[in-house]
């Protein structure tokens, strides 16, 4: 069971080379675009806080400081939930991309014919396969065990073993 799964990942191993590197470049744009979005703001709240300090002076400068505080502080929250909102929304297209590219891949007969000799090396050679909504395999043995090779599934086990961390990591 152990081969079939390790045939999966060498079998998926360029597509996933290739994903994973347009994840990079792609990432690398969302983060730099995040970071000067959230810079901008960072740095028109300073802005508003160095006036709000300013202004506050007046009226005592403990004042100040304190709201000057809480304004940067809002100021560094919402750069924050910008590059959050950017991370979310890349690693979505990256799952997407990926569930196109392997629905793809799974159209040619040499790759669906992998799949289903992964699915009947695991269920024995008398399972009953089938097409998923996806456009991947299920896999019933007679005894009623499944395997799910649907192109969601599959997906979500190549992402499982990515470090995905390192895409929002600059350089």
């Amino acid at each position: 069971m152990a081969d079939v799964l390790d045939a999966q990942r060498q079998a998926l191993d360029p597509l996933r080379t290739a994903l994973l590197a347009a994840a990079h470049t792609e990432a690398e744009q969302l983060r730099r675009s995040a970071a000067e979005e959230g810079q901008a703001l960072v740095d028109d709240a300073r802005e508003q806080a160095a006036r709000v300090l300013a202004s506050a002076a007046a009226e005592g400068e403990a004042d100040g400081r304190e709201l000057a505080a809480r304004a940067a502080s809002r100021a560094e929250q919402r750069a924050r939930a910008v590059v959050l909102e950017a991370q979310h929304t890349a690693y979505r297209q990256l799952v997407e991309a990926t569930g196109r590219a392997v629905a793809l891949a799974l159209r040619e007969p040499d790759r669906r014919a992998a799949l289903e000799g992964a699915l009947r090396t695991r269920l024995g050679g008398e399972a009953e396969l089938g097409d998923t909504v996806d456009g991947g395999l299920w896999a019933r043995s007679p005894d009623g065990r499944t395997v799910d090779g649907s192109v969601d599934t599959l997906v979500a086990q190549a992402m499982e073993g990515l470090d995905l961390e390192q895409l929002w990591c600059p350089g």
